[in-house]
């Protein structure tokens, strides 16, 4: 069990906080899935201290679209200090059920669930007997609902397996008391007939049948009106169709509001690998998105002149921006190569296509989500990815040049700093080996041009901003654990 989990059982009962872990207990006894994903139903009177318990152990609360959220429940998630794992907490204050896709019922049975003193794995669970309850009406409900069969087919063979176990623990005379107590308007008949089909594996229209009279004898526990759980589901369902085709992460936010994270290295230091990496260890439980504020998209602006770039660079080889950039930054102070009229113009685009990516990039942050961004624009002259041209190296006989560069220079001005930037170095003998062997569209970079940006990276600064160096000559493991301590701390 992750470290964090284990603090966090042990604050709890400290605190005396009444809980228990009332989904998927076969799970936890039988070791098919580790304790790191917990469904705990919270006592009502003892909420506010679990969350503060959680709180105060650095979890963070998540905060799902109105879309996508159901009253009664909270997701809390935690970092695994020693393993950079996620642990996640779905925590539920009341027992609601109806599916994965919409929750539609609030059934009373919370104090039998938390009427209970075994434990798995040193959490508490409910006994079988009201669990197996619980668990058949969730069942039941779930089959009673059309938009919930390809996710039923799906966990079909995990739900028969759960149903079998709790079988043989409980005391079905004792579950059928269980019932009559706390949900009267089923009757045992009609639960003795879910648990048949259960048993037997029954064909889905059956079951749907009797999901459907479950669902009759529900009605006065409903959370919203049929009509509205149809339109919530389809639309749910739709969003959900969209997000998997078009591989987008979860769309939950951070309640603090979210982070815009750079990743600045030379060439060949593993950028683009540790900030894949990152991604999708952030889109777990957080929304996700990416910048590159190294080769911005063209901007309205931008997008005709981008488009004859290539004509550009055959007609004026010297004149491209990483030729040109790389030789005046490596040059000291006041021996800057004298640009061209056509350097400046392109320089002046492309720093005004960084700002707009980047400003969008903060839009999203706002909003709870976390960027994260490939390379991003030094504040200094000469800097990577900053200004490139200094403004008082132009005299007044070249009045439109200096305004030229003065714009570009307000332009990276009024870009925002991120919120924290991992500074990636790596030496530059293992730089070279890997650019040789790396595949990348148009081949390995110039022997030349990979020493001299591993050379620039030192001038590289945004003063204010966090900054946590990191050397990606180590292990993945070992520096993909320092992004998440560092990613963490700021969450």
């Amino acid at each position: 069990m992750p470290q964090q989990l284990q603090s966090l059982l042990a604050a709890l009962g400290e605190s005396g906080v009444r809980y228990c872990h009332w989904k998927s207990n076969w799970r936890l006894e039988s070791a098919v899935e580790l304790a790191s994903d917990l469904d705990l139903l919270v006592h009502q009177e003892d909420a506010r201290k679990f969350d503060a318990t959680l709180l105060s152990l650095g979890f963070c609360a998540v905060q799902l679209s109105a879309l996508e959220s159901e009253a009664s429940t909270s997701h809390f998630y935690g970092l695994d200090e020693d393993t950079g794992d996620i642990v996640h907490v779905h925590a539920y204050y009341r027992v609601i059920t109806g599916g994965g896709l919409v929750k539609r019922y609030c059934l009373p049975l919370s104090e039998a669930l938390l009427a209970s003193s075994r434990t798995i794995c040193a959490i508490p669970v409910p006994s079988p007997e009201a669990e197996l309850v619980a668990f058949v009406l969730r069942k039941a409900v779930e089959h009673g609902s059309v938009l919930e069969h390809p996710f039923v087919r799906r966990e079909r063979p995990s739900m028969l397996e759960e149903f079998s176990w709790l079988e043989r623990r409980a005391n079905l005379d004792e579950s059928l008391r269980v019932l009559r107590q706390w949900v009267p308007s089923v009757p045992a008949e009609l639960f003795l007939e879910a648990v048949d089909c259960l048993r037997r594996g029954a064909p889905t229209i059956r079951f749907y049948r009797i999901g459907r009279r479950v669902m009759q004898r529900l009605r006065s526990f409903a959370i919203r009106s049929p009509l509205v759980s149809l339109v919530l589901g389809w639309s749910r369902l739709v969003r959900e169709a969209v997000r998997r085709i078009g591989r987008r992460s979860t769309r939950s936010a951070l309640p603090r509001g979210g982070l815009v994270i750079a990743f600045v290295g030379p060439e060949a230091s593993g950028k683009s690998t540790l900030l894949a990496e990152t991604g999708n260890w952030l889109q777990s439980f957080v929304s996700v998105s990416y910048a590159h504020a190294g080769k911005p998209p063209s901007t309205c602006v931008s997008l005709l002149p981008n488009l004859i770039v290539p004509a550009m660079r055959w007609l004026f080889p010297k004149s491209r921006i990483n030729t040109v950039e790389v030789e005046t930054s490596t040059e000291s102070a006041g021996q800057h190569r004298k640009a061209s009229l056509l350097y400046l113009v392109r320089s002046l685009l492309i720093a005004y296509d960084q700002r707009a990516v980047l400003r969008s990039a903060h839009r999203e942050a706002r909003r709870g989500g976390i960027v994260l961004c490939d390379r991003y624009p030094s504040a200094g002259l000469g800097g990577m990815d900053g200004p490139r041209v200094d403004p008082s190296s132009f005299d007044a006989h070249a009045p439109l040049k200096r305004l030229l560069a003065t714009g570009e220079q307000r332009i990276y001005q009024s870009i925002p700093a991120p919120d924290l930037v991992f500074l990636l170095s790596v030496p530059l003998d293992v730089a070279l080996q890997r650019n040789a062997t790396r595949t990348k569209r148009g081949g390995p970079e110039p022997e030349d041009y990979v020493r001299k940006r591993h050379a620039l990276i030192e001038r590289w600064s945004i003063p204010g901003v966090p900054v946590v160096s990191v050397d990606t000559n180590r292990s993945l493991q070992e520096t993909q654990l320092v992004v998440r301590r560092a990613i963490w701390r700021m969450i």
